[in-house]
């Protein structure tokens, strides 16, 4: 049954924002309709896990930070170059299945131009934009969750969230850091928690090399 949410996220970009939404939806729809690729047991093989959660998948996200388009690899290569970029293959595939895809501009980013980006994954700026801040965090997810919920409709109970995480190098921390940045950007915003939502305008090691 579709209805899910899925998260695209490069781990370099915006992993911590990435699992502070996490946290916040488990709050919002229950930890057993959450799902984030950290979690994954040993061995799962990601390309077939990509292609199930697509197929629940209702809405997917699209966490665009500021390294998102110009993100290399260790040859230095643009990484959404790479037709096998599990990034530009969870777009494009959501997009090719009429999946709705929303951006989400993250750390101050701006949408980057279509010319600038793959072909296959140009559709995905088209749509109108959130925004999820640091500062803003909490009433900008409550608005999300707000835009999110019509979409799902009668699936809102079967949500889940994966995400596209890339390995942990020495450039990177490890992810028992980035789970408590999560916490704490989760515990400094929950005092605002009850806050009506406001309309806005708006490890996985073997796939190092993909990503």
């Amino acid at each position: 049954m579709r209805g899910k949410i899925f998260i695209s996220y490069r781990r370099d970009d915006s992993a911590s924002l990435a699992l502070g939404i996490c946290q916040f939806l488990e709050r919002q729809f229950g930890r057993n309709n959450v799902f984030i690729d950290v979690d994954m047991q040993a061995g799962a093989k990601f390309p077939d896990l990509l292609e199930r959660r697509l197929g629940e998948c209702k809405i997917l996200l699209a966490l665009i930070g500021p390294r998102w388009l110009d993100a290399r690899d260790d040859a230095g290569n643009r990484r959404l170059d790479d037709p096998n970029d599990w990034v530009r293959l969870e777009i494009a595939r959501a997009l090719k299945r009429g999946i709705t895809v929303i951006p989400v501009r993250v750390e101050g980013a701006n949408l980057p131009k279509k010319s600038t980006s793959p072909a296959d994954i140009q559709r995905l700026l088209d749509n109108q934009a959130a925004v999820v801040t640091t500062a803003g965090f909490s009433n900008e997810m409550a608005g999300l969750a707000h835009d999110i919920r019509p979409i799902s409709n009668h699936f809102l109970k079967l949500i889940w969230i994966a995400g596209a995480v890339s390995a942990l190098s020495p450039r990177q921390p490890p992810l028992s850091a980035l789970r408590a940045q999560a916490r704490s950007l989760n515990a400094r915003t929950s005092s605002s928690s009850n806050k009506r939502p406001r309309p806005h305008a708006d490890d996985h090691g073997s796939f190092e090399s993909l990503r």
